[in-house]
């Protein structure tokens, strides 16, 4: 079953909100011609999607589908907004409202991830143009999707603090230990980081943002943010200059395009600024300049522990070279 509303272009200036049972869309003012949203029932996939679904279905749980129609071409003059009031006894067992992304449908035929913002009950992902969009929560014990990492929306609780810095600690026991035996963490001449046991990346888990590098190389496993914290102590102890890095990145799967927030850790290793990659194959550093334009990262904060020796910020010329 499918549910639908329209709204016309309105008289005064004001932005108009279209809203269908437990979803609402929200467009700029000057958007003109009718704006249709039409909300499917749980489980139920719109049509311009369903090209995907048995991919999907692999991975995910269907919340709800979205579908966008427009009788206007015009473009959107500024993001949409779209919210879901999601009841939480519809969740699969062990999960959470915070468990959910979105997946949508770009004009290109990708697909995008996209993280919304959480207050409550309400989960609001921004649009940059209209289309399909499925609200989705990965299975447990599954990745979504295939990119674990990019879930998170805004910053992270580390990059967030006062004392960000510290969380770069070659110096603990653990991290310095393994950095200091070729034969538990070493670089090869591939640029391939070599941790033996090797980390598992995992999906992003926000309760688990605060733990240090020892605790969670004593774990074996951690998400994006956990192995940023992990690589940035191991090169520190190395006599490398580090940082950690959080803003956008973009991962693209086959057709489908991973778009979110992504911290990460990057390091200057013989003169050559290096971008920690831990999240497509094994563990490697990829040239700064090469990654951003692979993976379109945008740096929205950073914090840094400076080699010993090594005066001012050496990042600085980095960022003043590639923005």
């Amino acid at each position: 079953m499918v549910f639908s509303a329209c709204g016309k272009k309105a008289s005064e200036k004001k932005s108009r909100v279209v809203t269908v049972r437990n979803v609402s869309l929200a467009v700029p003012e000057a958007l003109p011609g009718e704006v249709h949203l039409a909300v499917t029932g749980a489980g139920v996939v719109p049509p311009p999607m369903q090209r995907i679904t048995p991919r999907v279905a692999e991975h995910v749980a269907i919340l709800a589908g979205v579908d966008f129609r427009r009788t206007a071409d015009a473009p959107l003059t500024e993001p949409a907004q779209l919210t879901l009031d999601l009841d939480p006894s519809t969740l699969p067992a062990g999960r959470t409202v915070s468990s959910v992304l979105a997946v949508s449908l770009e004009p290109t035929g990708n697909l995008a991830t996209l993280v919304p913002t959480v207050v409550g009950n309400k989960l609001t992902v921004t649009l940059p143009q209209l289309g399909a969009v499925l609200f989705v929560t990965s299975v447990p014990g599954a990745l979504l999707l295939g990119t674990p990492g990019l879930v998170l929306g805004g910053t992270s609780k580390i990059l967030a603090a006062a004392d960000c810095p510290g969380w770069i600690a070659p110096d603990a026991p653990q991290t310095a230990a393994i950095a200091k035996d070729p034969a538990k963490f070493s670089i090869d001449d591939k640029k391939t980081l070599r941790l033996v046991p090797p980390l598992t990346v995992t999906e992003i888990d926000e309760s688990g943002q605060s733990r240090t590098s020892e605790e969670i190389l004593k774990r074996g496993s951690g998400d994006a943010i956990n192995a940023s914290v992990v690589y940035a102590s191991l090169l520190a102890a190395k006599g490398y200059s580090v940082r950690l890095a959080g803003g956008h990145a973009v991962y693209k799967r086959g057709e489908l395009v991973h778009k979110g927030f992504h911290q990460w850790a990057e390091a200057i290793i013989d003169g050559t600024p290096y971008y920690v990659e831990t999240l497509d194959g094994e563990p490697r550093l990829i040239p700064v300049t090469e990654a951003r334009e692979q993976r379109q990262l945008k740096v929205h904060r950073t914090c840094a522990r400076t080699a010993p020796g090594v005066t001012g910020d050496p990042f600085e010329t980095v960022d003043a070279t590639i923005r």
